[in-house]
């Protein structure tokens, strides 16, 4: 996934995903120029913290 504005494009990669946990690497590039990483990690629980809109 890309986000790009004000000269700025976010690069989000899966590095690994189990039954549960994620993790992602993120790059924040200017003019090819690594700008800023960071990694993260996710956990998938079975059910949502919010409410979803059935209607969309």
């Amino acid at each position: 996934m890309e986000l790009e504005g004000a000269g700025l494009v976010a690069r989000a990669k899966e590095v690994k995903r189990n039954h549960r946990p994620g993790f992602y690497r993120i790059d924040v590039l200017h003019e090819q120029n690594l700008f800023a990483a960071m990694e993260a990690v996710s956990y998938r629980k079975d059910h949502y913290f919010i409410e979803l809109d059935e209607q969309n």
